[in-house]
């Protein structure tokens, strides 16, 4: 079965960009964001300076975390930051918490909501 291939022809094209450098992704996205209403930047945590160039960049940040204690204080520590810094990220309008690999759990009930107060 070949199940990565398969694709509803009704669903919209989705335009994939690579930016090797902080300096190219200014550029490239200067030029696309004209072309798209929706544009979404994947980041690793590892790369501080390209991390804050999508910061600087983004109306809304999504985060994805897992159900679980280190994660949620790793995720916790860094919306923290975020809010501290937010004189330097002016165009970020909201920050919004994704649940990843959730279950019907008592820690991924208590993520909900500790995520919800952040």
């Amino acid at each position: 079965m070949n199940w990565y291939n398969s694709r509803s022809f009704q669903l919209p094209n989705v335009t994939l960009f690579r930016t090797p450098s902080v300096k190219n992704f200014k550029e490239v996205l200067f030029y696309i964001k004209p072309l798209f209403d929706l544009i979404f930047i994947d980041g690793k945590p590892s790369d501080i300076d390209f991390n804050d160039a999508i910061l600087e960049s983004s109306d809304i940040l999504l985060v994805p975390t897992l159900p679980s204690l280190s994660d949620l204080k790793v995720t916790e520590d860094f919306i923290k930051n975020i809010h501290l810094e937010n004189r330097k990220y002016t165009n970020l309008i909201s920050i919004r918490c994704i649940l990843n690999k959730a279950t019907n759990t008592n820690i991924s009930k208590e993520a909900l909501i500790n995520l919800s107060t952040l």
